[in-house]
């Protein structure tokens, strides 16, 4: 794997304060594709815009120009919420039907087993 020739360390658990090359990561595609690919992933408890100033004190290029700000409705920030405090998929998502549909027998055939 090239990531790991080169040597990045994939596995390692960073501190959320710092700055480290995933968050450089993150911040580049912020400035290709913008904020609202995004909107949709659990990654917002991340203040992103400290992480953006950090990097430009840092002297990184590719980094968002603007201010960083949560591009996240309502609906999803509650659902990031209860999934980040029960690990739940909420109710209200559209996709939580699918989800139902494809897990749902599985769960009540092992339960029943």
């Amino acid at each position: 794997m090239p990531w790991i020739e080169i040597g990045l360390k994939i596995n390692h658990i960073y501190d959320d304060n710092g700055f480290n090359w995933r968050d450089g990561e993150v911040l580049k595609n912020f400035k290709l594709y913008g904020l609202d690919k995004y909107s949709k992933i659990n990654i917002w408890y991340i203040d992103w815009e400290i992480k953006r100033q950090k990097a430009l004190k840092l002297g990184l290029k590719d980094v968002p120009i603007n201010n960083i700000v949560d591009p996240r409705s309502l609906s999803t920030r509650l659902a990031h919420i209860l999934l980040m405090k029960h690990q739940m998929y909420p109710f209200w998502r559209i996709d939580f039907i699918r989800l139902a549909l494809s897990k749902g027998p599985k769960i009540i055939k092992r339960i029943f087993a």
